[in-house]
This record gives structure tokens, sequence and C-alpha cells, in this order.
């Protein structure tokens, strides 16, 4: 984007600004509660040998802050905005000797209290294991929830451990045995699954969904396993649906209710084939076509085909909320004032999750990789093929696996998040290295320290440059005022035929008012013309309306749910 004189002329007396302000220095003890002002920025300095790592955290009082670090040369090293509350960790690895920069500055405009501390100054640990356990400093305390790692490298394990409490009632240590729920990345696990039924001639890939699952609606085009696969279906996604029917964060959530609206669905994001948009709806579909086909519950076949032949003594698929399972690290998120609570989930919902597993657990099914003993070289080859579009235009998304790279290395990878559970898994196929990182809190970047850890692992000659961090933003522009609307036309009841729901529009205090009897009052705020912005659920509403003007419902646009229909049933 091209910036005007008088922009950069502003972005560098900031730059100038802030590097004459006096620097404090970054000490063990945690600083003084301080103050930061809308647009403000502290500046710290921490004195460095060369490969020296630091950690350190900003404890936000009742301010999010975002933390920028500068090497003495006023280069950009990195930032950190992980954490909206509690503390906000950060570390930097010195490669020239000299004065570190650490700026402070709240995030979008906010204002409160915060401290700031070192809390690691050290060399540079010398083994990758010593590394691995400087990149998870902040996950390694006694009292916060924590992580497990695993690296494997030619089949061979060569680090394990874990980090933090698995539970904090019982103050429970986190092991490489500890079982974690790891969401999305169970995907991979039920396209296996398909593509073994598929090797044995027991379905086709291009069987239409609904030979299998005939409860799905004929949407006028066939939509097929294929498509499922590879997130190209057009079905709405069923946590959105869930979510604008007024299913809370923390109820009960079963396979059947998961299925159920699924079936009630009477139009799709797109035409088969056209698109791709993640959608957990194929995944459920997806492992309803398995136990179709092979008479067993997803869980028992999964259990007899793959967890027990590959020695995953401890992975599961969690049908059942109420199941004791062993082991089992408890998910947390943080409160309003930083401290962690638990993220209640009971949820038995499958094939787009549903998986229960260790890290060591996850090291064999890395090792089926490379070296198959379920399935055959034939199975990856398949595991590995990418979606196509009816445009032609071929996906970077395969079986439930990204296919990209990191820093020039070629990467399969995915993650996986629900409740306080944040996951990941990456595999370099050149090096026949693989990354597991499994963590119970919600603030998790697990992707982010995998590729951390594989900097470590992977020859430093196959890894390209480092790209260039982008600079500080600038300030927003206002946004343009909202259109002069009607309001009281927009007044009514709307009903979802498909959700079985209905939502309240009325005015309140001049502002239209989403109302609903599970979910807290959403403001509408105009954006165009019949069109407002809500928060989620919601997101896009746009009124329709009939020949004579008058308005007969709404259709709801919302992430991976587009076009949902709302009739209007009376004021």
């Amino acid at each position: 984007m091209c910036m005007t004189k008088g922009a950069a002329l502003l972005l560098l007396l900031f730059a100038c600004e802030v590097q004459a302000q006096e620097a404090l220095p970054l000490t063990a003890a945690p600083t003084a509660s301080r103050v930061l002002a809308p647009g403000a920025t502290d500046v710290f300095r921490v004195d460095l040998p060369p490969d020296t790592f630091v950690y350190g955290e900003v404890l936000q009082q009742s301010v999010d802050v975002e933390v920028w670090v500068y090497d003495p040369a006023g280069a950009l090293v990195d930032t950190f905005d992980g954490a909206a509350q509690g503390p906000e960790s950060f570390h930097v690895v010195s490669r020239e000797a000299g004065a570190y920069r650490v700026e402070v500055t709240p995030y979008e405009e906010g204002t409160g209290r915060y401290a700031v501390q070192r809390v690691r100054l050290e060399p540079v640990a010398a083994t990758p294991a010593g590394r691995v356990d400087q990149i998870l400093a902040a996950y390694d305390h006694a009292d916060r929830p924590g992580a497990a790692v695993a690296v494997v490298h030619r089949g061979q394990t060569v680090h394990a451990s874990g980090y933090g409490r698995a539970h904090l009632e019982y103050e429970a240590s986190v092991t490489p045995e500890t079982v974690f729920y790891i969401g999305s990345v169970g995907k991979q696990f039920t396209t296996f699954a398909i593509a073994l039924l598929a090797e044995r001639g027991q379905l086709s890939l291009d069987d239409e969904v609904r030979t299998h699952v005939p409860e799905l609606h004929d949407f006028g085009s066939p939509i097929t396993i294929r498509h499922l696969i590879h997130h190209t279906s057009g079905l709405r996604d069923y946590f959105g649906l869930l979510r604008l029917s007024g299913t809370r964060s923390g109820d009960l959530v079963t396979q059947a209710h998961i299925l159920d609206v699924i079936a009630r669905q009477r139009e799709l994001n797109y035409a088969p084939g056209a698109e791709f948009v993640y959608s957990n709806s194929n995944y459920a579909l997806l492992a309803t076509v398995v136990e179709r086909v092979t008479g067993q519950s997803f869980g028992d076949w999964m259990q007899d085909q793959v967890f027990a032949p590959l020695g995953m003594t401890q992975a599961l698929i969690g049908d059942d909320h109420q199941e004791i399972i062993p082991q089992r690290a408890a998910s947390y998120s943080r409160a309003a004032d930083g401290s962690f609570h638990a993220e209640v989930f009971p949820y038995s919902g499958y094939g787009a999750g549903g998986v229960y597993a260790s890290a060591t657990d996850l090291v064999r099914w890395v090792q089926n990789y490379e070296t198959p003993t379920v399935g055959t070289a034939a199975t990856q080859a398949q595991m590995r093929e990418r979606g196509v579009l009816t445009t032609g235009d071929t996906l970077g998304y395969a079986f439930a696996l990204n296919l990209g790279a990191y820093r020039g290395v070629r990467l399969t990878g995915h993650s996986g998040a629900l409740a306080g559970y944040r996951s990941y898994v990456g595999h370099f196929p050149d090096h026949q290295l693989s990354v597991i990182v499994l963590t119970n809190r919600a603030e998790a970047n697990p992707q982010g320290l995998a590729m951390q850890i594989a900097e470590v692992y992977l020859p430093a000659s196959a890894l390209a440059p480092e790209p260039a961090l982008p600079p500080r933003p600038q300030a927003s522009e206002a946004p343009p005022s909202p259109p002069d609307l009607e309001l009281m036309a927009f007044e009514g009841a709307y009903y979802s035929a498909e959700l079985g729901t209905t939502y309240v529009l009325a005015i309140e205090e001049g502002t239209l008012m989403a109302h609903h009897p599970r979910q807290a009052a959403m403001p509408l705020t105009p954006h165009a013309n019949d069109t407002f912005r809500a928060p989620w659920p919601l997101g896009e509403v746009t009124f329709q309306r009939d020949a004579m003007g008058e308005v007969e419902g709404l259709r709801v646009t919302s992430g991976r749910v587009r076009h949902l229909w709302f009739e209007r049933r009376g004021d």
C-alpha cells in the first residue's frame, strides 16, 4: 500500500519519539503497577550478551497489551499478543550483544494497569531438548495449565516432555502420557477410516452421501464423500447452526443432535464442488458413513482397526461425555481477572473431532506416516491427495491435512481447538520430522510453538530466511457513518424452520436489538441499506422485502453459515 509523505513523516516522528523515550530497566522483580493510556507506549531495556535467552511477562491487571521487541539496531525482532487477560509472555534470543528494547502498548486503544518482569535470563540452551524447554517456558509453571510435546525424527522419539498442570484442582502435572482432547486434529483419523474402507472396496469416494445417509436433504446437486473430505460440499457448519439455535457453551451436544441440525437444512452455502469452506458438518457425516458401512459404532471400529493395531493404548473416540478417561487433562481459559477457570465440556460428537489421545499415542500415529503398519503406502498417498474444485483449481487441503510449507520446507499438518484444548500435529516429509504439541489452555498457539520447535531440529541450511515482520499498524480510519434507516420496519419475530428457533427484534433506546431466550441480547448496527452487523453468532443480518417493499424475513451470514433464512412471523 502506498503511503503519503505526511503519513510517513508521522510514523518517523512516532519512531523517533519512542526511541528518545527513556527506557526503564527490565528486571527480575515486577515493576510497580503502571498505567497505560490509549495510544501510549512504555519502553523497557534489557542488556544482553550474544546467544542469550530472555523470557518475560507483562502482568495484565486491567488492560490488554501488545509487546514489541527490538534488537540493538532498532530492527523488530518479534511481537506478542496471545492473552487478553493475565500474563502476556514474551521471549527473545539475542543474536548480538547490546540493549534490546521491549515496548508495551495497549491493544486497540485500551487503557488500564499492568506490571512487567523478567522471568528468565540464561544462555541459549546447548541441546535441542534444552531449547524446547526454553520455547515452552511460558507453560512451565506449577500453577498454570500446560502442554505436552513430542518430536519424532526418522521414526524415533527424540524428545517427549510435559510442562505445567493437567489439573489445577489436583495439581497433576502434564506428562507425555496425559490425555488431551485433540479437536480437529482428529479429522485425519476420520479420513483415514474412509481411505481404508475405500481400499477394501466397502465404499467409493465418489458415492453420493445420501446413499449411506438418506436422511440428508436432497439439495438437487449430489454431494459425494469426496466433497465431504475436502470441505467442498457447501454444507453449513454445525457449530454455527447450533449456536444460532440457542446452544450455549457448556451445553450437552451429542452426535444425534448434530445429525439432526444437519438433516434439517434445506439450503447450502454454495453448489457442491464450487468452493472450499471448512465445515465440521462434513466430518460428522463421514463418521456416520463409517458406521453405516461397517455396522459398528465409530468408536468401536476405530479401536479395532486403528488405535489398537497402532499401539495407541490411551486413544479413544469420546462418544459419551460421562465416560471416565484416565489421565485426562482438564481444559481452562482465562477469566476477566486473568485467573484460570475450567471450561465445561459436555460434548460427545465425533468425526469432526471426538478423539482423545496422548502425545505418546500420536507418536505412534505419525510413525505410521512413514512406515505404515495399518494401511499401506498407497493409503498414505491417498491421505495427501488434494481436493479439486469444479473450476479445476487445486486446494491446499487433502484428507484433513493442510499441505504447505514453513520457511521453504514442505509441511503437512492440522490444528485443533475446542473448549480450552488446543493442539497441532505437523510433519515435514522431506526430513521425516514430526512435531506434536497438545495444550489445555485456550490462549495457546500450538502451531506457533510447533514451528519454533521444528526450527531446532530442521537443518539450518534447509530453512529459508525468516520473513520480515510487518511494521506497527497505523491507527485505523474512523468507520463510515451508518445509513439513516427507519428501524421500526425491522421489528418483529423471525423464525427459522431449519433451526426450529425464533429471534425477536425490538428497538431499545434507539438501537435495534435481537433477543433469543438462550442468548444475550445483541445490538444490530446498520451497515448498508437493509443490512446490519451484529455480534456472533448472528454476524451479518440482511433483511429481505416482498414486492410491496415490506420486510418478509432476514438472512444470516456468520462465518461458515451463509444466507440462513428466517421468516418474519408478525410484530
